[in-house]
């Protein structure tokens, strides 16, 4: 049995460690309840002298600064407080930067067109009367509580006013007085801060990530909606009065216009808010994004989780470890289905005709049709083509994804061809100065007993000496052919590249269900739990992305194209999932890819370098030369 003296002891030291505990959290939170509620962004750095060297930890090796990122922050925080040794700043603490909209002034309601943003800084004082008083670069407060403290950073002095909020330090560039004095006495107040704006989930990320990006996109429209809309519709009128003309005069047709301004419209109404939380290890880099919903909205709708949740794709061995990148979907869930009705609508407002005669097939019906069809796992590959021939696509990619309803699979193939030759067709060549042209051809081969389809979907600008009708003939040639097979359930497909020989290589696999994931994608998608199980995940190689683009890029007279040769086997891992009206994406760039993305940039640089550095050698020979031969010569005497 307990004595009561030591049942008394245990009873103290369980209130201890709550107290200690609920001081803890309550410190946690105080930055977020200190952050006005109606800010417009807030950017939070937790600890930083942890972060700082987690963030050194993850660029050693890789960056070629000689400094750690530590080192130059204190100095430079250092440098702007006035005080080397940061005696009265809580390093160890949270530091934030936030923004607010302020109102318009009653002598000036006209300055309301565009509101005035206070940008404020906190950071952790430990003591803001022994700060201010043993400070020389900060002045006494005033009667407001302010103080004047001259800052010396980048070689330069900057005044910046400094007051007292809570445990924290509020600071804002000069000629921000007034509004300093209503943004701290806001903070002060009992009334509850951005903790009061976000969830749980969000809160709790707030604090335990070592960085955090917050955007409150609901507050930005409310301070610049009208703003923002008013700006729209004179992108309308601009658009509905340039007509068909649009691409000819390089600029988008009105219908492509109205789209963007319709979705850029759909977003701002839409969305609540983007959380943003970044944490640097010895190894890899953790990023995670979410996307909330404003609720009851068409993008809350879409933002739904489904019965494949907690499945995993089954169809994550047929990635490719050479690959550009592999995405692998999960097209049986809520999201992707509405996602692409949505987009559907969109699709449909461009292309409907203004012609009467022209019979325009109902796309979201099609859509509904293909999920019906298919509606399984899918996973893809693009590659790139280091040995494509002149005039070809420097890329190949292969997929596969299952299906439910072959027949019903093949008519939306039939109907996708019917809708690109006729209405897609008309829109583009009438409006865009582009040629497109879509064409099936049924068991044009066979392979082990399985048949095999061909499709080719040709597009070319009309004006083909024109820039982009040069650029889009380097990038895909006349077009991208196809080749699809159903062997069982899956259908296989290959484009560009050789088709031929890839399309056989996945029926061979698909036949002997003898796919395994590559070690490379393993590693990589290990680095995101769970994340078989997202609606889509993939992996990104950076260096063969960049080496992809180096060969469209369009380079001046006499240099040549940057070659890279970088040996790469790491790439980044993404993984996104949707449900309770958020979407969460989740992303890893390993301190391996990292350092040959590096190398690989560095490389570049050399290249473009030294090309630079022969050009102007060259050019001072030639001047040398030309000088030579125009210097005056003296006749002979005779």
């Amino acid at each position: 049995m307990f004595k009561p003296n030591c049942l008394k002891s245990v009873i103290l030291s369980v209130l201890l460690i709550s107290v200690i505990f609920s001081a803890d959290i309550y410190a946690a939170d105080e930055l977020l309840e200190l952050i006005p509620a109606d800010s417009l962004f807030c950017v939070r750095l937790n600890n930083f002298d942890y972060t700082l060297g987690q963030i050194d930890q993850f660029l050693a090796g890789a960056s070629p600064m000689p400094m750690g990122v530590s080192m130059m922050a204190r100095m430079q925080l250092a440098g702007f407080v006035g005080d080397p040794m940061l005696s009265n700043v809580n390093t160890a603490g949270s530091f934030a930067i936030f923004a607010v909209a302020m109102p318009a002034s009653a002598e000036s309601p006209q300055a309301a067109a565009m509101p005035d943003v206070f940008i404020g800084g906190v950071m952790p004082i430990s003591n803001f009367q022994q700060f201010a008083s043993s400070n020389a670069n900060c002045s006494e407060p005033d009667a407001k509580g302010i103080c004047e403290l001259t800052s010396n950073n980048f070689c330069s002095q900057q005044k910046m006013l400094i007051t007292k909020t809570g445990n924290y330090a509020l600071i804002t560039s000069p000629g921000n007085y007034d509004n300093l004095v209503i943004v701290a006495k806001s903070m002060l107040s009992k009334k509850a801060g951005l903790s009061s704006v976000v969830d749980i989930d969000t809160a709790k990320l707030s604090a335990s990530e070592p960085l955090w990006i917050f955007g409150n996109a609901r507050q930005a429209k409310n301070s610049f909606g009208e703003i923002i809309l008013g700006q729209l519709q004179q992108f309308k009128m601009m658009a509905a009065n340039m007509g068909s003309a649009g691409a000819a005069g390089g600029a988008p047709p009105a219908e492509i216009m109205n789209l963007y301004i319709g979705l850029i419209e759909s977003l701002m109404n839409e969305t609540k808010s983007l959380s943003i939380t970044i944490n640097p290890k010895s190894s890899v880099l953790n990023l995670k994004a979410v996307v909330a919903a404003v609720p009851s909205t068409e993008m809350a709708d879409i933002f739904t989780s489904g019965l494949s949740a907690k499945k995993e794709n089954k169809l994550l061995s047929y990635f490719n470890d050479d690959a550009m990148m592999n995405v692998a979907c999960k097209m049986d869930s809520p999201f992707f289905r509405k996602l692409n009705i949505k987009s559907a609508d969109l699709f449909a407002s461009v292309l409907s005709p203004t012609d009467a005669n022209t019979k325009v097939i109902d796309i979201k019906a099609l859509v509904n049709d293909s999920f019906d069809a298919t509606g399984g796992d899918m996973a893809f590959s693009f590659l790139t083509d280091a040995n494509a021939a002149s005039g070809n696509p420097g890329f190949a990619g292969q997929y596969i994804f299952e299906v439910r309803d072959a027949d019903k699979f093949n008519k939306v193939m039939d109907t996708s061809a019917q809708l690109v030759n006729t209405t897609m067709a008309g829109f583009c060549n009438n409006k865009m100065g582009m040629e497109v042209n879509f064409v099936i051809k049924r068991n044009v081969d066979k392979y082990k007993g399985v048949s095999i389809d061909s499709t080719k979907f040709a597009f070319k600008i009309t004006d083909q000496n024109s820039p982009e009708g040069q650029m889009m003939t380097s990038m895909y040639g006349d077009g991208l052919d196809y080749r699809q097979a159903m062997v069982g359930k899956l259908c296989v497909s290959a484009f560009a590249g050789d088709a031929d020989a890839t399309i056989r290589e996945l029926i061979d696999t698909a036949k002997a269900n003898s796919a395994q994931m590559p070690q490379g994608v393993k590693a990589a998608t290990s680095l995101i739990a769970d994340s078989a199980t997202a609606d889509f995940m993939g992996t990104l190689n950076y260096i063969r992305m960049l080496k992809m683009m180096t060969s469209w890029m369009p380079m001046p007279a006499g240099m040549n194209r940057p070659q890279i040769n970088t040996q790469t086997s790491s790439c980044i891992a993404f993984a996104g999932r949707a449900g309770s009206g958020r979407l969460t994406i989740d992303i890893a760039l390993p301190k391996e890819h990292l350092t040959e993305i590096m190398a690989a940039v560095m490389a570049m640089q050399q290249q473009m370098m030294m090309q630079h550095q022969q050009q102007m050698m060259q050019q001072q020979q030639q001047m040398q030369q030309q000088g030579g031969e125009n210097m005056y010569k003296p006749e002979p005497i005779e």
